[in-house]
């Protein structure tokens, strides 16, 4: 009875994706394996990326909030360039254009992390989304209700305790909404690392439809 059915169930797919459907259920099935390692690579580079990124962003936010001139024109410069500039010329800049100097290539990052495409393309997605980070922090930050600074304060409370019990947990909540978007740019934007070689989601599926093509 369970055959039958599995049976009847994998006709009616190869029905629907030979008549009725854009997408093909058949050739999924058959290379899911490939599909599936394609979206770990995809889920892995950027869930890493936003990890680490958030990591940096905290710090860098809290200085530009601050407004040292000097430190702060540092932190500007860094997110005007990975605000302004393509996610996949970043990409390129770091997989490719590293490569061009010799004293990269024969410093001792060059074997075990430059010269990999995983590496080039975790580090161009961290600082792409470090840098819209740190503003979407920064801005809420300085959104901080100045009432309640001023009851910390109030309180006794030192600058260091203010930031990490009443600044901190303010802003994250106010960028939440921002930060979420952030979240799903960096995953419509990992397509980017099939133009470098890694395997992702968006490399298997041309790859898949380029054999079954080629037997024809």
């Amino acid at each position: 009875m369970s055959n039958t059915s599995e049976r009847t169930l994998w006709d009616y797919l190869a029905h629907v994706s030979e008549n009725h459907s854009p997408i093909d259920f058949v050739l999924i099935s058959d290379h899911l394996d490939k599909f599936l390692y394609g979206t770990l690579v995809t889920l892995e580079i950027t869930a890493l990326s936003l990890l680490i990124g958030g990591l940096v962003a905290i710090p860098l936010a809290i200085a530009r909030a601050q407004r040292q001139r000097g430190l702060n024109g540092v932190i500007f410069g860094f997110t005007y360039f990975f605000r302004g500039t393509p996610l996949l010329v970043q990409t390129y800049l770091f997989y490719y254009g590293l490569a061009q100097f010799e004293f990269i290539r024969e410093s001792f990052l060059w074997d075990p992390i430059l010269s990999k495409a995983w590496w080039c393309a975790l580090i161009a997605f961290t600082l792409n989304t470090a840098a819209y980070t740190t503003e979407f922090l920064r801005g809420a930050i300085e959104n901080t209700p100045r009432g309640e600074i001023e009851a910390a304060r109030a309180c006794g409370m030192s600058r260091l305790t203010l930031l990490w019990r009443i600044v901190l947990p303010s802003a994250f909540r106010r960028a939440l909404p921002a930060y979420s978007n952030e979240v799903i740019f960096m995953l419509h934007s990992s397509v980017v690392l099939s133009t470098i070689t890694i395997q992702g989601y968006s490399r298997r599926w041309p790859m898949v439809e380029w054999a079954l093509l080629s037997r024809l």
